[in-house]
């Protein structure tokens, strides 16, 4: 099942702050933001019947890309360029993110940083950017490996050679609302 953290200054109008899913029902939820201003909170925990399972599909020519969708919206994550392509309500062509549809298809190269653009999409960036042009090739022009457990998706960068760090993603989409969780750990 999964459980989600809401809260409310009234009793009639919840927003989820935080989901998880826990198979022995022990769950644990910490409030790290001041989310509601001034005013009285009120909390409660939801419980859903977990969403669909990401599947492997082809997103605008990569092959094996993962789409996660509930009943509201869908996410688009391509591990041969390491991104969230895109997230997007169900039924619509365009999102938030930004598609560079000249690249679509390409997978990154040794010479990425000479191409036309970007990708596009989500990806992690440090910051702040303190080294010289190009930036190391293990933050964004080599594939990721990809897992799916416990209906998220894990994303796994290569070790960069130039810092000895890696990137990994875990991207989790709540079953019922249009709430998207990623935690990228360098």
């Amino acid at each position: 099942m999964v459980y989600s953290l809401q809260i409310s200054t009234s009793p009639t109008n919840w927003r989820t702050l935080d989901f998880t899913n826990s198979p022995s029902g022990n769950v644990v939820f910490r409030e790290t933001t001041a989310s509601v201003a001034n005013g009285t909170r009120h909390y409660r925990v939801r419980l859903d019947s977990p969403g669909r399972a990401p599947r492997f599909t082809d997103y605008h020519g990569w092959t094996n890309s993962i789409l996660m969708r509930n009943r509201q919206v869908e996410v688009a994550i391509v591990p041969a360029v390491g991104r969230i392509m895109q997230f997007r309500f169900l039924n619509q062509t365009d999102g938030p993110f930004w598609e560079n549809p000249s690249l679509a298809g390409v997978e990154p190269s040794a010479d990425a940083w000479n191409t036309p653009g970007s990708f596009g999409g989500d990806k992690v960036w440090p910051a702040p950017q303190t080294w010289p042009w190009p930036p190391p090739r293990g933050f964004d022009s080599l594939p990721y490996t990809a897992a799916i457990t416990n209906g998220g998706v894990t994303l796994t960068g290569p070790v960069d050679e130039t810092f000895g760090t890696r990137v990994v993603r875990r991207i989790d989409l709540h079953p019922q609302e249009p709430v998207l969780r990623v935690v990228s750990t360098l």
